[in-house]
């Protein structure tokens, strides 16, 4: 195996033949459905682990004197994922809702930005880090780095959450679980790229 394609390995990028995965697995002394068991388990572990960070957090914000006067209740439009998005279908240049919106959210007290929107997670693909039901607010301004969980909007229609890598010449788009294979996209293809700001764990 070459040093280019153990490195993109390491790293959880490109498109790796179904053989090469195979190889790994065997040289590991398991088999492919059991190492995506494992590293699932992993991903597992590590997200209880951080959702346990996150509420020693929570406890000790209670402790403190917070300003959460910009929190404003029910101000960013939610829409399911596969959906397009609220940005230029819902707001005016003047930021003015145009049309009906089902279900709102409220915002961060931190969040400032107009134009946000949230999506409801509605697949399987980015399970465990996403479940069906919990919902991200989604940035329009903010830029996409290397790494980053995106809402991408593909000029084909199709809507989907994933975990963006730049490429040359457009983005590897990647699902959490690893049912799902990495896909590329190129630049013409997409539509928008919009990284999430905040996963809400509940509604």
């Amino acid at each position: 195996m070459s040093m280019t394609t153990l490195s993109e390995l390491e790293r959880g990028v490109g498109n790796q033949r179904k053989d090469t995965i195979e190889r790994v697995a065997k040289v590991l002394g398991t088999t492919v459905p059991k190492l995506y068991a494992q590293l699932t388990a992993m991903a597992t572990n590590e997200i209880d682990e951080a959702e346990a960070v996150v509420e020693g957090l929570a406890r000790e914000a209670d402790r403190l004197d917070v300003d959460v006067t910009n929190y404003q209740k029910n101000s960013i439009p939610v829409i399911n994922e596969g959906e397009a998005s609220p940005n230029g279908l819902v707001w005016d240049a003047e930021s003015k809702r145009l049309s009906e919106i089902d279900e709102w959210t409220s915002r961060p007290f931190d969040f400032h930005e107009r134009g946000a929107y949230a999506v409801v997670i509605r697949g399987d693909s980015m399970e465990p880090l996403l479940k069906r039901g919990m919902r991200i607010i989604v940035s329009v301004v903010q830029p996409v780095s290397e790494g980053d969980l995106v809402y991408a909007q593909l000029r084909s229609g199709e809507r989907l959450a994933k975990i963006a890598t730049r490429q040359t010449d457009g983005w590897l788009l990647t699902s959490a679980n690893p049912a799902h294979a990495p896909r590329f996209v190129r630049n013409d293809e997409i539509e928008h790229i919009h990284k999430v700001a905040y996963i809400r764990l509940l509604k």
